[in-house]
């Protein structure tokens, strides 16, 4: 791509122009946030079971006395030689920053 010069006052008409657009799609994705949190949440009927350890857990366990969870479920081929001891440190790291642990709390959420 060849970038087109321009002086100073044309870029910042232009940057306005786009600012005004970048605003916009801001403005939307916030409100299409808020109607995916508006959706009703549907009551799991199964109990199921986790092996945590040497303990077994129900889902509701897990929970803890949070109303939302996040869970992340990595699946191997069967004859696949890795094994998980820990959670991707990315992911690890990343939840337990400040922010997404302060946007967790706000939400009511925790992570298994």
């Amino acid at each position: 791509m060849q970038n087109n010069t321009v002086d100073r006052e044309e870029w910042i008409r232009q940057r306005a122009e786009l600012l005004t657009l970048e605003k916009a799609h801001t403005k939307e994705r916030d409100r299409l946030s808020e109607l995916r949190r508006q959706l009703p949440w549907v009551r799991v009927g199964k109990n199921y079971r986790f092996e945590l350890g040497e303990a077994e857990v129900s889902l509701a366990d897990l929970f803890g006395d949070h109303s939302q969870l996040i869970v992340y479920h990595l699946m191997f081929g069967e004859n696949s030689e890795i094994s998980l001891i820990a959670p991707c440190s990315l992911v690890t790291v990343a939840y337990r920053s400040k922010p997404v642990t302060n946007t967790c709390d706000k939400r009511d959420t925790i992570q298994a």
